[in-house]
């Protein structure tokens, strides 16, 4: 659904996401799956012009919240494991803020070259420890448009790294570890639209 308002458009939309993850060792085989619904949002408007570039905004996010089925292993404190199959509490949420420059090439066509922040946490509770991860993320790309009609409009664009930090808050109280845990993050993304 999408709606219009003084040059300002607003679209939501509602999907369904399933997702399958294998991690582990061939000794100790860890797999992970969940399915549930996503819900998207973004604002974008124009902000005017600029040596002959058309400036738009965009905000955007979504986020999702559901379980997910864990095939695996528990561990005790003295190092021992067993085989282990839960059921755990999934979630995640996501919001990114975008500036875009967009200059008229060809009948049709325009180069954009954009910037961006991101920010996105996810909650994962697994029973025998819980994680909390957050990234934050400065992005700058390069891109395309094509503008078939009014309503239509074809896009590639690249984003790339300028900085980014991410942090995790994991506890496993049965194991007797509780800590933060800081590191750099980079991220790429192609997007087609």
């Amino acid at each position: 659904m999408a709606w219009t308002l003084d040059g300002a458009s607003l679209g939501v939309g509602l999907a369904q996401q399933r997702w399958h993850e294998h991690t582990g060792t061939g000794n100790l085989p860890v797999s992970e799956s969940g399915q549930g619904p996503v819900l998207a949002w973004g604002l974008q408007g124009q902000a005017g012009t600029l040596a002959g570039a058309t400036l738009r905004w965009q905000l955007s996010g979504q986020g999702q919240q559901w379980a997910s089925d864990y095939t695996g292993f528990k561990q005790y404190p003295d190092g021992s494991t067993q085989p282990w199959q839960q059921s755990n509490d999934w979630r995640s949420a996501q919001a990114m803020a975008q500036l875009e420059a967009a200059w008229p090439m060809r009948p049709g066509w325009q180069l954009l070259l954009s910037g961006a922040v991101q920010t996105q946490t996810q909650r994962r509770d697994l029973r025998q420890y819980r994680e909390h991860m957050r990234q934050h993320n400065a992005l700058a790309g390069v891109g395309l448009q094509w503008q078939a009609a009014p309503q239509w409009r074809w896009r590639v664009q690249a984003l790339e790294p300028l900085g980014g930090a991410s942090g995790a808050r994991l506890s496993a109280p049965s194991l007797g570890f509780d800590a933060d845990i800081q590191a750099r993050t980079s991220m790429r993304s192609l997007e087609l639209a």
